[in-house]
């Protein structure tokens, strides 16, 4: 199996790089990010041939999410990528995300308010929502801007979703992919800024400390990288152990991104909290992208049992992981 990006995906990340480039530089609206997308086929690059989409498996689209890393906060990608991958073809730029139906509790979206439509991913249905009618429930950014939204009891339609698991397991490792992208663009920040702030005379990247953290984030992201490769092939092809692959992808890129960000914040000198540098709306972010398709010991507790599963089917006497769920 070729795992190396092709010629074709690679020049599409380039062409998503360039784009996100032109956004930064103009602050470009969210919808507007969207439309442009759109116009280059980046929502339909799930969606298969036979209903006008690029029909890419998840292993492919990695790099393009990847490159959506530095505007991960405007806008929610892996959402609505997946939710366009899974539902009829939209008219236009039509955005329609994606939440999740917890095991208790209102399902909750990142940025519900620059949508049109919300599809509720059950455990065997999924139920399509206006967008509209969901209401904020935090304000999580340092500008105070309203990230999260809880779901209305209107549904507005739903069908059966017998591949719910699989979808499940898709948008969570394209989450993760998005989420290493972050932590690239946040890294790439910080040693832009170390090699060119100066103290005492010479650049801080220079010192110990700062060679230190900027290294250890690195190994880290790159531990990671395969772990959210794995996961998209096992979804491409179907493997019964893609929820677990799924779930450890998104554990670990999430704590990564979250490592990055705040590393990168802490290069900068803390200015990074600033409208100068908004790695705090990032950083933010990064903290909802992480628990929108699962908390931290869910997620856990998802590899765990498919750690004794697999160990029982193995004939391994071993006892299983224990994780608090605290």
């Amino acid at each position: 199996m070729l795992l190396k990006p092709s010629t074709e995906q690679i020049a599409m990340a380039r062409t998503i790089e360039e784009l996100v480039i032109d956004w930064l530089a103009t602050a470009a609206a969210p919808r507007e990010q969207w439309r442009q997308a759109c116009g280059i086929g980046l929502h339909a690059v799930l969606r298969g041939q036979d209903l006008d989409g690029l029909g890419l498996q998840l292993a492919e689209t990695i790099p393009v999410l990847r490159a959506l890393g530095p505007v991960a906060a405007d806008w929610p990608w892996a959402a609505t990528i997946a939710a366009a991958g899974m539902l009829a073809p939209a008219s236009g730029d039509t955005a329609v995300g994606m939440a999740r139906q917890p095991p208790r509790g209102r399902p909750t979206s990142r940025l519900a308010n620059l949508l049109d439509e919300i599809a509720i991913l059950g455990s065997e249905s999924f139920s399509v929502t206006s967008a509209r009618e969901w209401q904020c429930i935090e304000l999580a950014d340092l500008a105070g801007e309203s990230r999260l939204f809880a779901a209305p009891s209107v549904v507005t339609s739903s069908r059966p979703c017998p591949d719910s698991t699989r979808i499940l397991a898709s948008v969570r490792t394209a989450e993760a992919a998005l989420l290493l992208g972050v932590a690239d663009h946040a890294l790439r920040r910080a040693v832009d800024h170390a090699r060119q702030r100066e103290q005492f005379g010479r650049p801080i990247g220079s010192f110990q400390a700062v060679k230190h953290l900027l290294a250890a984030t690195r190994t880290d992201l790159a531990f990671a990288e395969p772990l959210v490769l794995g996961a998209a092939v096992g979804v491409d092809h179907g493997r019964p152990t893609a929820p677990r692959d799924a779930a450890a992808a998104l554990l670990s890129a999430g704590e990564v991104a979250h490592a990055a960000v705040r590393a990168s914040i802490q290069v900068h000198g803390a200015i990074g909290y600033t409208d100068e540098l908004p790695l705090g709306r990032l950083l933010a972010a990064v903290r909802q992208a992480r628990s929108s398709w699962g908390s931290a010991a869910e997620l856990g507790r998802t590899v765990d049992r498919s750690l004794q599963t697999g160990a029982e089917h193995l004939g391994d006497g071993r006892a299983p992981l224990n994780r608090s769920d605290a």
